[in-house]
């Protein structure tokens, strides 16, 4: 299992990039079929972390939310934005050479 990671960066400048809602964090994880242990595996965050989240309990810090929205993302999920039909996630099309 891989896991991902970023170089350390500034996360005041990702707050655009961290879009994720705690909705969008539990389809995303239905749709790759990952319980919160994995996905805390595969990002490095805690699954206390992930579950409060995705309870609406607590929202993680910006750098949390933007590896568990990159973890997500490099799995082929998509994040969609508000656009007029509400935010949502939905996996990439795969090309045929994958």
């Amino acid at each position: 299992m891989s896991t991902f990671s970023e170089n350390a960066c500034d996360f005041r400048e990702l707050l655009p990039v961290c879009g994720m809602d705690s909705a969008q964090c539990r389809a995303a994880r239905a749709l790759l079929k990952w319980t919160q242990e994995e996905l805390a595996a595969r990002s490095g965050a805690s699954a206390v972390t992930i579950r409060n989240f995705e309870n609406d309990r607590s929202v993680p810090q910006t750098g949390t939310r933007y590896l568990l929205q990159k973890t997500l993302e490099h799995a082929g999920i998509e994040f969609i934005p508000e656009n007029g039909g509400g935010v949502g996630v939905r996996l990439k099309k795969r090309s045929s050479a994958e």
